[in-house]
């Protein structure tokens, strides 16, 4: 356990191991529409990144907390390259399945889609908690460049609004900085 700023106890972070092919398993998502995602993942990885092994170290920091996310994602091949051609289409998609490893690592289980207007992407619960406990996740991805902070805080104002009164995570995925940060709860 960490002591955050207002002596509120938080769980400790502990680095951890994604496997981005194997997404559809910890998940309730449709296996190809996570497939899609993953290999938008792998595209993105690949522009930035030596093809694992080993894995690739992306550093998450949700809130307060730091950690060290060993992403496993395996070389595409010239016909994904060419279905994943389209940089921003392929930078969102991406960020989605890196999203997904994210949250779970965090303890969260992504149950669906989010409708249009709700402040969200995607919806997840607790691992164990009922369906109706869920937390709304809003998801960016930022191929190269950028601000990791400035769209995270943009994002974090989204997931705060929208027509679904729930609490939220903003979550921000930078590929070549290899770098995800994650504001809520």
């Amino acid at each position: 356990m960490t002591t955050s700023p207002g002596s509120v106890t938080l769980p400790a972070m502990t680095d951890g191991d994604a496997n981005l092919m194997e997404l559809a398993q910890i998940c309730a998502l449709t296996p190809a529409l996570v497939g899609m995602w993953s290999e938008a993942a792998t595209v993105m990885f690949f522009k930035f990144h030596q093809v694992p092994p080993p894995r690739t170290p992306v550093a998450l920091a949700w809130n307060d907390g730091r950690c060290s996310l060993h992403v496993h994602w395996t070389q595409p091949d010239l016909q994904t390259l060419e279905s994943h051609a389209n940089e921003k289409d392929a930078t969102e998609a991406a960020a989605y399945a890196v999203a997904i490893a994210a949250a779970n690592h965090q303890g969260y289980v992504v149950r669906r889609r989010a409708h249009q207007g709700s402040g969200a992407d995607l919806l997840m619960v607790r691992r164990g908690e009922p369906d109706n406990d869920f937390v709304k996740l809003e998801v960016s991805g930022i191929a190269r460049g950028g601000s990791l902070e400035t769209r995270v805080s943009q994002k974090a104002e989204q997931v705060a609004g929208g027509n679904l009164s729930r609490p939220g995570v903003a979550l921000v995925v930078h590929f070549e900085a290899a770098e995800i940060v994650a504001r809520g709860p």
